[in-house]
């Protein structure tokens, strides 16, 4: 999870479609970083995200995560 937005929610985000919520980590099972040096690029040099308004995407290259 962005971890930006793990104490305060999205409820002041912005730009709910551009933000990251959700990501694939390089870090399973260990402490997460939950920001854009975690994003695990495993997919033809890219990865799957989820949106804070909930929709999904898989893009080459990292997102901002900031709110």
């Amino acid at each position: 999870m962005n971890y930006a937005l793990a104490s305060r929610g999205v409820s002041g985000v912005a730009d709910t479609g551009t933000t990251v919520l959700l990501y694939e980590s390089r870090q399973a099972g260990e402490v997460i970083l939950g920001d854009e040096s975690d994003v695990n690029e495993r997919h033809m040099g890219g990865a799957n995200y989820v949106f804070c308004d909930g929709h999904a995407k898989w893009l080459k290259g990292v997102p901002p995560f900031g709110p």
